[in-house]
């Protein structure tokens, strides 16, 4: 478990390039869902967001595989691949801004630090090193899990939104109205003082404020309420050394448990 949140840690600070890519070539948005991000399981990208070019739609991706930065046209074709392991980040953007020019667009901020900040890692200012396959394979078959119960909570609760990850705090989820007075923020976050551990999270939010006072205990996870968060949480420690069948009862409890008591709050 040790090896997925530093594997965490490190796919987080690499994905911050792909934040820049939205930030300086994507049309802005009011909710800066213009930078974030998307886990795609089929081939093992995180992805920004298609950029416009005089050459065609493009889009930058990292591919997880071979720890590489691919700038990619619609049809999927790979217009510059850009190892990263053994370079520092800063020689890593400077490669991809070839391909920037290479594709005719302005790219005077690419390289400019973000509007947020991320932890210090104690990693980043170093040469990229190598992530070992097994921790890649269980990252991605977390974050896989985070989409998949993403896009059932959405369907159990009858509305539509996109599942995303949001580059600051990296967290894979969504925020949408579900009833006439409430909308709800849910996602897989990265581990934090909240839940020691990786975790689902699940929040309310009313013109008129969320009640938390009133809880009721959950089937499964907890509520965590206090100054700075509210909201219920289910711990990646309840369930990572469950087989597959095993885990889908307890997270099935958490996400009726949970939203039932926002729609009826």
């Amino acid at each position: 478990m040790h090896n997925y949140n530093e594997t965490d840690k490190r796919i987080h600070a690499l994905s911050q390039v792909l934040a820049k890519a939205g930030r300086s070539f994507v049309p802005k948005q009011d909710d800066d869902s213009h930078t974030n991000l998307s886990f795609e399981p089929l081939d093992f990208r995180v992805y920004s967001r298609w950029i416009e070019t005089p050459k065609g739609r493009v889009i930058l991706s990292l591919n997880l595989l071979n720890l590489s930065f691919e700038w990619q046209s619609e049809s999927k074709s790979i217009i510059l691949s850009v190892p990263v392991m053994g370079k520092t980040m800063a020689s890593v953007e400077k490669e991809l801004e070839e391909g920037i020019r290479f594709m005719g667009i302005e790219n005077a901020d690419f390289s400019a630090e973000l509007h947020y900040e991320i932890p210090e890692y104690p990693f980043l200012n170093d040469p990229v090193a190598a992530i070992n396959a097994e921790d890649i394979k269980e990252w991605t078959e977390r974050r896989r899990m985070a989409n998949m119960v993403s896009d059932e909570l959405l369907r159990y609760l009858q509305v539509t939104a996109e599942v995303r990850i949001w580059p600051h705090h990296f967290d894979t989820g969504f925020y949408t109205q579900v009833s006439s007075k409430m909308s709800i923020g849910f996602g897989w976050a990265m581990k934090d003082n909240i839940a020691g551990n990786a975790y689902f999270y699940m929040s309310g939010y009313s013109d008129g404020g969320v009640d938390y006072s009133k809880v009721k205990n959950l089937p499964v996870g907890r509520w965590e309420v206090g100054e700075h968060w509210n909201g219920a949480v289910l711990s990646l420690s309840d369930f990572e050394n469950l087989l597959f069948h095993d885990t889908q009862p307890i997270i099935i409890g958490y996400l009726k448990g949970a939203s039932n008591w926002f729609l009826r709050a």
